[in-house]
């Protein structure tokens, strides 16, 4: 089942959808700002994973994991630590691993979902290997020949972009295995993510970077940070960066801080961990539930245009239209097919209705469509 906000008695009206598409209509709610859960290691206690809010609140959420280096999170609000461990959005942990008859295999630190909700995960030895883990946690190679890999990412088509530590650069590889070199967009990256327009940010924990990659492989300088590491969007395309803050140059110790950054660039802390050593690692991701408006579709059809109708809107408002084949990717990955902004000078938008009209590729299969802000 899909999470969501309190559902509504009503249907989100869509009477003006073609004959050759089916719908499924699901919920109707009131318009709320989004909201949005962060998870880092280790950054109130070691061997942990911690738990902020969208409102900036810190709490244990599980603990007792040896080494974690990386997180992942998917669209039911599960959690995947470092390859091993599943753990349910109510804290309940369960091994996630099969390596029977795997050789040569080393620690699965570093973790990511695909469009479609496969986990990848790969180890950080010298010559490093990205695994496939299935649903059953059966290990599988995907690639290999990487020099120590830090950090790793899909976009929107499916393409694994692995960052190397020791190569300094970050690799694309396609979901047929083509490995090439996609950008060396900093010294020693050390987290990634991809905003909703498609391009890559990296940072560069030794040099105390964020640097933007676009879909070409242009790589600027975005923001300048104290030791940054995990990498997250949340919805309305902010930034969320896990630092260190060195407190004595001597004394190895230091402030674990969530820092959130603006479209435009602009930095403020958004969270606080407490003082640990130096050497944990601070992976971050983000979970970003239904935080909508209104409706949710599943469409099965040929080529035609569908008419979507949402409720309790607000005028001045930009509202999208996202949509996805998989239910289990992030909202923040759901792809924008239009945008409305309801102007209030219009007697329907006045009152909080609005629509979006749009064509639907042909030869798509199943697809889900949902409003929001």
């Amino acid at each position: 089942m899909l999470p969501c906000p309190a559902i509504s008695d009503s249907l989100v009206n869509m009477k003006r959808i073609r004959p050759s598409l089916f719908a499924l209509l699901l919920l109707a709610a009131p318009a709320v700002h989004a909201q949005f859960i962060i998870y880092v290691t280790d950054f109130t206690r070691n061997k942990s994973v911690s738990k902020i809010t969208s409102d900036g609140v810190v709490s244990t959420f599980a603990t007792e994991f040896d080494g974690i280096k990386g997180l992942a999170v998917d669209g039911m609000g599960n959690l995947y630590v470092a390859g091993y461990y599943k753990v349910t959005p109510d804290g309940a942990v369960s091994v996630n691993l099969n390596i029977t008859g795997l050789t040569n295999f080393d620690a699965l630190d570093y973790v990511a979902l695909d469009p479609q909700g496969n986990l990848y995960a790969a180890d950080d030895a010298n010559v490093s290997t990205v695994y496939r883990v299935s649903s059953a946690g059966v290990v599988t190679p995907f690639v290999s020949g990487f020099n120590g890999v830090s950090a790793l990412a899909f976009d929107r088509n499916g393409n694994l972009y692995v960052a190397s530590y020791d190569d300094e650069n970050v690799s694309k590889v396609t979901p047929a295995g083509v490995v090439s070199t996609f950008a060396f967009p900093t010294g020693n990256p050390s987290g990634m993510a991809f905003d909703r327009n498609g391009n890559l940010y990296v940072s560069d924990i030794g040099d105390g970077w964020v640097n933007k990659v676009s879909s070409s492989g242009v790589v600027s300088r975005f923001v300048t940070l104290e030791s940054p590491e995990g990498l997250g969007f949340d919805v309305d395309g902010n930034l969320y960066v896990a630092t260190h803050h060195i407190g004595s140059p001597t004394g190895g110790v230091g402030t674990n801080t969530v820092s959130r950054v603006t479209p435009a660039g602009v930095v403020s802390t958004f969270a606080i961990g407490d003082n640990y050593a130096l050497g944990s690692t601070l992976s971050l991701a983000i979970f970003t539930p239904p935080s909508i408006p209104t409706s949710l579709a599943i469409i099965k059809g040929s080529s035609a245009n569908v008419v979507l109708e949402g409720w309790n809107g607000t005028p001045g408002t930009t509202y999208y239209a996202l949509m996805s084949t998989n239910l289990m990717i992030p909202f923040s990955q759901w792809t924008r097919v239009a945008t409305n902004v309801l102007d209030a000078t219009n007697a329907l938008s006045a009152a909080g209705i609005f629509f979006f009209d749009f064509p639907i590729a042909p030869g798509m299969g199943q697809r889900f469509y949902v409003i929001g802000q």
